[in-house]
């Protein structure tokens, strides 16, 4: 007789740092709390934004739902020309198979998917500090997992990527890093995208939050370097933050290949992934980034409103640092995006959430999007005399 008591067995998750903070902000049963861990966007009364584009093309598709089919070309060819760019896809249009993936984290494992199923790839790449949910992914995806710092300077980067083999895959994010902040010059991405080609890695690029580092170029010169220079590219891309599209779960997932013959089949390869998972992704949010990138006026109104975004995270980042530094208690340096660091010990981050109920994750990394004028003082003192402690 089989046991009905067998579900016993199931063992809980393991939480990664984001969801595991995040459990502790919700179990925190202060009034006065602040979660500085969330990457949602919230403007300066604390409310959860979303871009006035946005609301324009979600009537423009409500109006059309069910009398114009969804176009999943449309969607395709407006998202590879936003991040491989006009230029790319005019002459190499025929070397991108791309896909539409149930947001960024669907982009991901579908990206490690293919890795493992189509180029049996074994071993990941990534380096740290990063986003906490990779090796979760990869492990998913049945992939071996390699850690190595991050490194700023090219000479290390190298150096600390010497143990790698043929065929093993890296994990590269485009635009600001998450969680530092920091960013590669083209010329640095340039030596990155050599190393790749030399040691003959496979570049998966996790393009998270195209146009709120520097600006939607900007943001996605390395995937249009890298491309250039490595004959195979892999590329993730997601709409939740640039579009405030968070529960609509937009993603894209766009394999560059060494010559157009290969295109086909990589196409067919990701669909046949697709089906045994997904099956399908859902059409209201693709719709309306692909009404907004598709139409000339409502895509320079989205820009507009990245710069802005830009700017206020800019200001909340500066806000923070002068209510830290009155006493010079940290060194500051050029940062960009959602995202940068403190250099706080791990019982000063646990100090801060028991004593003033303030929330980082444990590697100190500040999210700038829940920084509000109402907090961002209060935050810095806390903050500051835990640096002086």
């Amino acid at each position: 007789m089989i046991s009905m008591r067998i579900i016993e067995n199931v063992e809980p998750a393991e939480l990664d740092d984001v969801r595991r903070v995040a459990k502790l902000i919700q179990q925190d049963t202060r009034t006065a709390k602040y979660d500085l861990v969330s990457g949602v966007l919230y403007d300066d009364n604390g409310e959860a934004m979303v871009f006035p584009t946005v609301l324009e093309s979600q009537k423009r598709v409500a109006q059309c739902w069910g009398k114009e089919p969804f176009s999943s070309k449309r969607f395709i060819s407006v998202v590879e020309r936003l991040v491989f760019g006009a230029d790319f896809c005019q002459k190499n249009a025929k070397q991108l198979a791309s896909v539409q993936a149930p947001g960024g984290t669907g982009a991901l494992r579908l990206a490690f998917d293919f890795f493992a199923q189509q180029l049996k790839g074994e071993r990941i790449w990534i380096g740290t500090p990063c986003w906490s949910n990779y090796q979760n992914v990869a492990k998913a995806a049945g992939l071996a997992t390699q850690f190595f710092e991050h490194a700023t300077q090219i000479e290390d980067f190298e150096q600390r990527l010497v143990d790698t083999k043929p065929n093993d895959s890296i994990i590269l994010q485009s635009g600001a890093h998450n969680p530092s902040g920091s960013v590669y010059s083209s010329e640095e991405w340039q030596q990155i995208a050599q190393i790749c080609r030399r040691k003959q890695l496979i570049p998966i690029i996790d393009n998270a939050s195209q146009g709120l580092g520097r600006g939607v170029g900007e943001d996605s010169e390395a995937i249009r370097v890298i491309s250039s220079i490595c004959p195979n590219l892999i590329v993730a891309t997601s709409f939740s933050k640039n579009f405030t599209l968070y529960h609509e779960q937009v993603g894209a997932l766009t394999i560059k290949v060494e010559c157009e013959r290969y295109t086909g089949v990589v196409q067919e390869a990701m669909n046949g992934i697709i089906r045994s998972n997904y099956s399908s992704p859902s059409q209201f949010g693709a719709s309306i980034v692909a009404d907004i990138l598709g139409d000339d006026l409502l895509r320079m109104s989205w820009k507009k409103e990245l710069m802005e975004v830009r700017s206020l995270l800019d200001q909340r980042k500066h806000a923070l640092l002068a209510s830290i530094n009155h006493d010079k208690a940290i060194p500051t340096h050029t940062t960009y995006g959602m995202f940068f660091q403190l250099p706080l010990a791990l019982t000063d981050i646990k100090a801060l959430r028991a004593r003033d109920a303030i929330y980082l994750l444990d590697n100190g990394r500040v999210s700038l999007t829940g920084l509000t004028p109402r907090i961002v003082e209060h935050a810095g003192d806390c903050i500051r005399h835990a640096l002086l402690r």
